[in-house]
């Protein structure tokens, strides 16, 4: 390891541990069926994340014109 890396890997586990049993830091929430966890992680999916609404909305119009005429 070269210790430059952000994350806590005892911490990493706690969190799995809590997620797991529905305890702690997890309690109320609903269970994740995936789960990144540290704030590299947090901050390359954001980046994804809005990249993809951004090219939703610019191809909006193409992505819809697929469907079927609506009838009225």
């Amino acid at each position: 390891m070269s210790n430059n890396l952000p994350g806590d890997p005892v911490k990493c586990a706690e969190i799995i541990v809590d997620v797991v049993k529905g305890e702690g830091t997890a309690l109320g929430k609903q269970f994740p069926l995936v789960l990144p966890l540290g704030s590299d992680a947090h901050g390359g999916i954001k980046e994804v994340c809005e990249k993809t609404i951004g090219q939703l909305g610019e191809w909006e119009d193409v992505i819809c014109s697929t469907d079927f005429p609506r009838v009225a």
